[in-house]
């Protein structure tokens, strides 16, 4: 949960943003949540057990039986700089909310 991710606080912003999204899919009811950057994988979040797997590329992973879930999939804003933000299986409460907690993790 939250406590356990800041317990887990990262000197790296790339695990950072992994500790974040794991937090923000506990959140939600998402299979899983990429954050990507010119179709590159920055950090992803999967549930265990799941069909997904870390650090797979997002098209594969909705592509190998995903393709029945719902994606959805927004451009935010980090740092000045466009990033593609999406979640299969379900939406996350807040997209802006995740923008602005990515954003403030690699303001560090």
């Amino acid at each position: 949960m939250v406590g356990d991710r800041r317990k887990r606080r990262a000197l790296s912003p790339l695990l950072a943003a992994e500790h974040y999204l794991d937090a923000e899919l506990e959140r939600c009811s998402a299979e899983a949540l990429f954050l990507m950057d010119r179709g590159e994988v920055v950090a992803s979040s999967v549930r265990d057990g799941g069909r997904y797997e870390g650090g797979t590329p997002l098209a594969a992973a909705y592509s190998d039986g995903g393709a029945s879930c719902d994606l959805y999939a927004h451009v935010v804003d980090v740092r000045g700089r466009s990033l593609l933000f999406a979640s299969i299986g379900a939406r996350v409460r807040s997209v802006r909310e995740v923008e602005r907690s990515i954003d403030r993790i690699f303001a560090e």
